[in-house]
């Protein structure tokens, strides 16, 4: 099966080591998928929704209402993957792209930064979401959120501090706020490089939450039968 890496950043490089950037991420908790990479940021685009089995939307540090000539062309392109049937799954920027591009609203979050390890409320069990929990942890690092579902959704997860944690739409779209591709290495690394821009007491607590259980494996594996339909 083969899955085409809608790629929105390059993660920077002083942080890249062990982990790699994006493409080593998602390759690393999604073993057994051919991933073909397209660095849409870059201007990369495929050439329509049906070039590939699946896709993935990743992160990044713009924001999905950025007047970017690529971001409206991955819109655009987001749009077409929903009516093509196909499954897609966006990650953080990719959750909220899914989340804009099929009519919900995406603003700065009325809670600030989301960092550290949040832990979501299973509101709803599908048949992709194997092994089952009533709780989910991830990793977090957005200052965006999808305030207002588009049509037709279905909310799956939800947080105190992110009510739209992870959500679906129609049958072949499914955003997650959180990142299951990041280690926690990688997020403590992420939030010292953000610091500038957090609060002392937001970057003690987000890494004091780095010491919780995280489910990304587990979410990794809802992720994969999702991706298979199953």
């Amino acid at each position: 099966m083969i899955v085409g890496l809608l790629i929105c950043d390059h993660a920077r490089k002083e942080l890249n080591h062990p982990d790699g950037s994006y493409p080593e991420m998602f390759r690393r908790i999604l073993p057994g998928f051919e991933f073909v990479d397209y660095y849409v940021c870059d201007g990369d685009f495929p050439a329509g929704p049906f070039e590939c089995d699946a896709w993935i939307i990743s992160g990044s540090r713009l924001s999905v209402y950025d007047d970017v000539p690529w971001i409206h062309l991955l819109k655009k392109f987001t749009r077409e993957i929903a009516e093509s049937g196909n499954p897609c799954i966006g990650v953080c920027f990719g959750h909220q792209l899914i989340g804009a591009a099929l009519g919900g609203v995406v603003k700065k979050a009325p809670s600030g930064w989301s960092i550290g390890v949040h832990v979501f409320e299973i509101l709803a069990h599908e048949p992709w979401m194997k092994p089952s929990l009533p709780n989910a942890s991830l990793v977090m690092s957005c200052q965006d959120q999808v305030v207002e579902l588009p049509p037709n959704s279905k909310l799956i997860a939800r947080s105190p501090h992110i009510p739209n944690g992870i959500f679906l739409v129609g049958k072949n779209m499914l955003g997650i706020q959180g990142h299951p591709e990041f280690s926690v290495d990688f997020d403590h690394k992420l939030i010292l490089a953000n610091a500038h821009l957090l609060t002392p007491e937001q970057v003690s607590t987000g890494i004091a939450s780095l010491e919780k259980p995280v489910h990304s494996s587990v979410v990794a594996e809802w992720m994969s039968r999702f991706l298979k339909n199953k």
